[in-house]
């Protein structure tokens, strides 16, 4: 009776011992642990570390944290390394011990971060020393032999929970809510404060039980020498993805949306951005060699698994869209230079689907520079790209197709600058400029026959493309209004006072004009012979790589300016069929190339035509251009001594004019169509081993011109040389010209009737078969 009086007393002393200490656990844990973690944690860091309030409940499962500070080492500038104002969990105290734990709200408020450094070392390596000191673990000891009972023991465990694990499943953890505010994170420099710059959030929540994941207001900030405030801006990411998927081998997200992302680079006369940051990088360099952290030992790096049928790809995305894209840039290198920055290039938007394979890019837009008259220099109004899903993460990526719609480019020329090189010169400005020593070139040593990589075929690349389709391509270009007529735009006549009158040609070539759809029908609207004119443009361009086709219809390269028709030529068919093989080779070999239906526009004035004209007009392009950025043609022993790769060679096994036709408008009127004889040409270069592309399409236009010059020739009875302008075209020739235009080509053919043509022109026209011999003797036959 005694014993069992003993044993209840016992019993009620241990359970009030065990509550009190239960108690006690309850509610001393928070202080207890927040006691240690400033006591050993500003120990081990070497700096302080201080927590305002920490509470603990181990019943409901929640903990509660302010004022978290580390403060950085004194060494350095910055007040604090972390700092966080509050931290709140809950979780499932029952789930803890379960293969699902369950985190029901997690919460961080005002979390900051700063990583600092100096020209010897940095804040994090200075906390990693300390670390290692307290301790006791010296990096430069030699590791202890390893105990074999212990190494069999620690494998008998890893095996054993290897099983378990594969019995059980993996251990999962949900949290059902997480949401940071306010995130600012900060890179400092203790040497130089202008290259600071600083990233944060206004907040980024996660869901992963709805599957959700959204981020507002991410800014990246520039370094203080620039004076835009920010290099990026991000309104939003929305994520919405499967929950399940994330314990499985492929995450499937159902919508990714990126909401007007916008970078912001900046040029001024003292430096731009990728100066800045290359600035940053090497003070990265300089304190990643002065630290004396040993690197850990190299692991074995494990292949990448391939992605196969077995093994799916790691992401899944149903739904993707970028929506308004925008590089801006403040140039205030010029003196009349905005404060604000400008839109450098932008995209409306870009979706994709990789379940489907098909990306979409809408409404790609550069700007023109400054002081010109376009609002755009190119435009774009959609890219549709159809890649094959499953390669997508594959070794090869096949893209199937890509679909290019209207692309639109607006070329200007001035009489000092265009907007091409301005905008050239503008990307050329953050390119950092070449030591001597770098950009001196390396002698190239002779090859030995056989030696040296070879290409890749296109089929085996790590890229593949199957189809690329143009549609609606035009290049318009403006050229300088001429401030003072040439001479030869204008001649005299005599009037009834005996004076001479000044007549323009303007008047016997007037305004270009086109038809223009209204709502009371056609229309002709006259345009500006000053205005830009469409240079060239096409209906459609489809290429297949792997095949080396390419076939382009309703070509059309425009007129210049001055005269009335719009366009020079129009061709209805352009194909050309390339060996693959040769496309990384030194010589390209075109195996065929069609020009078929071209439609000549021949406009003749006082001592020159069209033709003549554009030529000229490119090379006052040309010039212009040269003149504008100061180049200049290296001497020859000098582009012998730059090592540089030569341009590849080119030749063409068979080209083919067909089925031609020309009006001739050397007055008023313009003449019936005039058939122009077929060009063919074979083996061009070949013997040469390769010709340049520029002495093969000079060799193709020389041929194109002197036949057009023959046909009208032979059609008006005006002779070929005056044409060409060895002879001025006074005003009674040009009336003379007009009958033989106007009437004497009778038919769609544009044969003459009663044969006077040919008579009139059988002396030039052997003159031009003798050219044409010396001519097939250089490129080809002529026929």
């Amino acid at each position: 009776m005694k014993v069992k009086k003993i044993a209840g007393v016992t019993l009620v002393i241990v359970t009030a011992l065990a509550i009190l200490l239960l108690c006690v656990f309850l509610f001393w844990l928070g202080p207890t642990v927040k006691l240690v973690a400033e006591k050993v944690g500003s120990k081990a860091l070497g700096a302080p570390l201080t927590i305002n309030e920490l509470s603990i409940n181990p019943r409901n499962g929640t903990l509660h944290l302010s004022d978290f500070k580390i403060a950085n080492q004194e060494a350095f500038g910055r007040s604090y390394v972390v700092s966080l104002s509050s931290l709140d969990i809950a979780m499932d105290m029952g789930s803890i011990f379960s293969q699902t734990v369950v985190v029901h709200r997690v919460e961080l408020n005002s979390p900051y971060f700063t990583y600092e450094q100096s020209s010897a070392t940095d804040n994090l390596t200075e906390f990693l020393l300390n670390i290692q000191e307290f301790v006791g673990y010296d990096p430069s000891a030699p590791p202890p032999p390893p105990d074999p009972k212990k190494l069999a023991k620690k494998q008998k465990k890893k095996e054993k929970k290897a099983q378990n694990k594969k019995e059980k499943g993996p251990k999962i953890v949900i949290v059902e809510s997480l949401v940071i505010n306010e995130v600012q994170g900060h890179l400092a420099n203790t040497d130089d404060p202008r290259l600071d710059m600083n990233v944060g959030f206004e907040q980024l929540s996660v869901s992963m039980t709805n599957g959700t994941v959204n981020l507002r207001n991410l800014h990246v900030g520039n370094p203080a020498l620039l004076d835009t405030p920010t290099l990026f801006t991000l309104d939003a990411i929305d994520i919405v993805l499967e929950p399940e998927s994330l314990y499985s081998g492929t995450v499937f997200i159902h919508d990714l949306q990126v909401i007007r992302p916008y970078a912001y680079l900046e040029h001024n006369p003292q430096t731009d951005t990728v100066a800045e940051f290359m600035k940053i990088a090497a003070t990265f360099t300089a304190t990643s060699t002065n630290t004396s952290i040993e690197p850990a030992p190299d692991m074995p790096a494990e292949a990448e698994p391939e992605v196969t049928a077995d093994r799916p790809p790691p992401v899944a995305l149903r739904n993707l869209l970028v929506d308004d894209i925008q590089i801006k840039l403040l140039d205030t290198t010029a003196t009349n230079a905005s404060f604000e920055p400008r839109m450098l290039a932008g995209i409306g938007s870009i979706s994709a689907n990789l379940v489907d394979g098909s990306i979409q890019l809408k409404e790609m837009t550069i700007p023109n520079p400054a002081g010109f008259v376009a609002s755009n220099l190119f435009h774009l109004a959609n890219i549709d790209i159809t890649l094959e899903p499953g390669s997508i993460f594959a070794p090869q990526t096949v893209i199937q197709e890509v679909f290019v719609n209207a692309p639109t480019i607006y070329l200007e020329q001035t009489e000092t600058s265009g907007n091409a090189s301005e905008l050239k010169d503008t990307l050329m400005g953050f390119v950092p400029p070449v030591s001597e020593t770098e950009g001196a070139p390396t002698p190239k040593e002779p090859a030995m026959s056989g030696e040296g990589p070879k290409p890749i075929p296109l089929s085996e690349q790590a890229v593949v493309l199957q189809m690329l389709i143009v549609t609606n391509f035009t290049m318009n270009l403006s050229l300088p209004a001429e401030t003072n007529a040439p001479a030869s735009d204008s001649f005299h006549l005599p009037t009834l006072d005996g004076t001479m009158d000044k007549i323009s040609l303007r008047k016997l070539n007037p305004l270009r004009k086109k038809e223009d759809q209204t709502t009371n029908g056609t229309t002709v609207v006259e345009t500006s012979v000053d205005g830009p004119m469409k240079l060239i443009a096409f209906k459609t361009l489809i290429a297949r790589p792997l095949d080396g086709t390419i076939r382009m219809t309703h070509l059309q390269v425009s007129n210049p300016k001055g005269f009335a028709n719009e366009h020079l030529v129009t061709v209805e068919l352009f194909r050309m069929d390339i060996d693959t093989d040769s496309l990384q080779l030194d010589t390209l070999l075109i195996r065929d190339i069609l020009i078929d239906k071209p439609r000549i526009s021949y406009e003749r004035k006082i001592t020159t035509d069209n033709i003549k004209v554009l030529q000229t007009e490119i090379e006052k392009a040309i010039a212009r251009r040269k003149n504008y950025t100061g180049q200049e043609e290296p001497p020859p022993e000098m582009q012998s001594q730059a090592g540089e790769t030569e341009a590849q060679k080119v030749i063409i096994e068979h080209l083919l004019v067909n089925g031609g036709r020309v009006r001739a408008k050397l007055s008023a009127l313009p003449s019936a169509p005039i058939p122009l004889p077929n060009i063919e040409m074979t083996d061009m270069g070949k013997a040469e081993g390769g010709t340049s592309l520029g002495e093969a399409a000079s060799n193709l236009w020389v041929a194109f011109y002197d036949a057009i010059i023959g046909s009208v020739s032979s059609a008006t009875g005006f002779a070929g040389d005056a044409l060409k302008g060895a002879g001025a075209l006074t005003f009674g020739t040009l009336g003379s010209v007009t009958g033989r235009t106007s009437g004497n080509v009778a038919d769609e053919e544009g044969m003459d009737a009663e044969g006077e043509a040919s008579q009139t022109t059988a002396e030039p026209a052997e003159e031009k078969k003798s050219n044409r011999r010396l001519f097939r003797r250089r490129s080809g036959r002529f026929f």
